[in-house]
């Protein structure tokens, strides 16, 4: 091919690529950059700083043997931590095979937490003294402290600090305004530095000088987080909670705030120290799980007459495990139907990918739906009578939201943190009994599920008071509960 052909194939998936940050036309926008990405690689263009976003791109459109093939989970795995892109190892979690996988893939977290303590020794930043406080100062670090699933879990925790006797500073580099969520927490909270865009190095010189007891990173990688200032020792303690469900890979994270049931069942599969809540690791904020969001009056089964599954989980989270063991319910389950909830619904991709995954057990096109909306997708909880978790990567808020939303959810429960996320929230609203450990337990927990209307509808009408009245909605014992845990922690040495 001429140079300049290909020059041109390089110009156009680095155009589609940056035109996905734009949200409308979202489906058009994913299709441009899959056929633009596709023909880039064919030709052998695609410049390696493109990996991570094309493999989220391809896990996005259900497109799981293409990125096995162009993007093998051990090779681009190690690539992506050289390069430092910790964001884009979030698309190799649901990846893990095995226990093969599970060590692999901390070792990608380890390669790239070794070299976020080069680049932090370079650029060593200089500690206040810490003097005697009658008070422990914790510090909570993310950008996003403000109307984020990050801040909806978050908020338990500054409106408990007061009453916890700890002194809470918050730190962000989110480059955007202020929201109200971050006004609130700015009242609350003993200091909010707001630092917009702050490189690692800044951001981890303005936590120095204010000289934490106890560190915690709550927002792992999403977007304008700079995960790397915990590569600096700025805490005599410094620990990792929420916002990324697996070890990050730094050695200067000395904790990882879990629970009983989402710690995983193996040695050897987190690099830091568990630290335990009692009941679990989260609290459901009634800022976000709010009363007045409206349940529909019915179960779909019961206005359609036929049960129907379905999931608003991301698509990079599906696996080829996932899509099988959907399929195998909805074939068990006579006229049975599958709604996914997901903006890539609009991509004939994703629908024709998915559709194929479907027809290799017989399950016809015409019983999946789609509907393609993005930050709309609550009220469609009322379609859906069942939600079926993905699996390694299990649900988070998408299990909180189903379950407040009244659909009640089957998940795979794995050994690793981000294989139990959906097991600990079953487990501590009653539902332990939906949480299986084996392919064939999935399918069979969910196949009988639809044959039990009467739970169904329990649920639905009695769904939030329990939540409410257990461990998920008790926010002041939580964050009691999460300040002694984490102040023990630092006591204990």
């Amino acid at each position: 091919m001429p140079a300049a052909a290909l020059d041109a194939l390089r110009q156009a998936y680095r155009a589609a690529l940056a035109d996905l940050i734009d949200p409308q036309d979202e489906a058009e926008r994913l299709e441009r950059a899959f056929q633009a990405v596709v023909a880039a690689d064919d030709a052998g263009v695609l410049e390696p700083e493109a990996e991570g976003v094309s493999l989220g791109l391809f896990l996005r459109l259900a497109a799981l043997d293409e990125a096995d093939r162009r993007f093998p989970f051990a090779d681009v795995g190690r690539r992506l931590a050289l390069r430092g892109e910790h964001r884009s190892l979030l698309f190799q979690l649901p990846r893990a095979q095995g226990d093969a996988g599970r060590r692999d893939l901390l070792g990608q977290h380890r390669a790239w937490g070794e070299g976020a303590e080069a680049r932090a020794a370079s650029h060593p930043v200089r500690s206040a003294p810490r003097p005697k406080r009658s008070r422990p100062r914790v510090g909570l670090v993310s950008s996003d402290l403000r109307i984020h699933v990050v801040g909806a879990f978050a908020d338990p925790l500054i409106d408990g600090a007061e009453a916890a006797g700890v002194e809470l500073f918050c730190y962000s580099a989110y480059p955007g305004p202020a929201d109200g969520f971050q006004q609130h927490a700015a009242a609350r909270a003993a200091a909010f530095r707001h630092l917009p865009g702050a490189a690692p190095t800044a951001l981890a010189q303005a936590i120095a000088a204010d000289a934490p007891d106890i560190l915690i990173e709550i927002g792992g990688s999403t977007n304008h987080n700079q995960l790397e200032a915990m590569a600096h020792r700025l805490a005599p303690l410094q620990a990792s909670w929420l916002g990324y469900p697996h070890s990050v890979g730094l050695d200067t994270i000395d904790a990882l705030v879990l629970d009983p049931h989402i710690a995983p069942t193996a040695p050897g599969l987190i690099l830091e120290r568990p630290l335990l809540m009692p009941t679990s690791w989260i609290a459901m904020s009634p800022g976000y799980f709010r009363e007045d969001l409206p349940l529909a009056a019915k179960l779909p089964l019961d206005r359609k007459g036929v049960v129907t599954f379905g999931s608003a989980g991301s698509p990079y989270k599906y696996s080829a495990a996932t899509l099988d063991a959907w399929a195998r319910v909805l074939a068990a389950v006579p006229r049975s139907r599958f709604l996914f909830v997901r903006p890539e619904g609009g991509s004939a991709t994703f629908r024709r990918n998915i559709a194929e995954r479907f027809a290799r057990r017989g399950v016809a096109p015409d019983r999946l739906d789609f509907a393609a909306v993005r930050n709309a997708h609550l009220p469609y909880y009322g379609e859906i009578d069942i939600a079926l978790d993905t699996f390694p990567l299990t649900g988070g808020m998408t299990t909180c939201e189903a379950l407040w939303m009244g659909a009640p959810v089957v998940t795979l429960a794995g050994k690793s943190v981000h294989e139990r996320l959906s097991h600990s929230l079953l487990t501590n609203v009653g539902l332990a009994d939906l949480s299986t450990e084996t392919l064939e337990a999935f399918v069979a927990r969910a196949t009988a599920l639809a044959s039990e209307p009467e739970r169904l509808r329990r649920w639905r009408a009695e769904g939030r008071r329990t939540i409410v009245e257990g461990p998920l909605g008790d926010l002041a014992q939580f964050a009691g509960d999460f300040f002694r845990l984490v102040t023990g922690a630092l006591d204990a040495g």
